[in-house]
């Protein structure tokens, strides 16, 4: 069900953040596009999967980015500025 779940929220980003840049790809051919991998044929297809991309690439190293930046900050917390300091109260 998760990944069902997921599959609609990349689905409806992408064709939303793509549609406001004037990007517009049939449903069809949008959904092939982000759920299959397939190639894209044209300029407009080549946004969708550059955006599909950059999303699967997010998704996959934001979290090691802030076990790194927690981990980080917990070595060097007295020496850090204080925006980095409220990351940590965060945690």
């Amino acid at each position: 069900m998760l990944k069902g779940l997921r599959e609609i929220a990349a689905i409806e980003s992408n064709e939303s953040s793509n549609r406001l840049e004037g990007v517009i790809v049939p449903s069809k051919r949008l959904k092939a596009l982000i759920t299959e991998n397939t190639m894209p044929r044209d300029r407009s297809e080549q946004e969708v999967a550059g955006y599909r991309d950059a999303l699967a690439l997010s998704g996959r190293h934001f979290r090691c980015a802030v076990l790194f930046a927690r981990k980080f900050s917990r070595i060097f917390g007295s020496a850090l500025p204080g925006f980095l300091r409220l990351f940590i109260a965060a945690d």
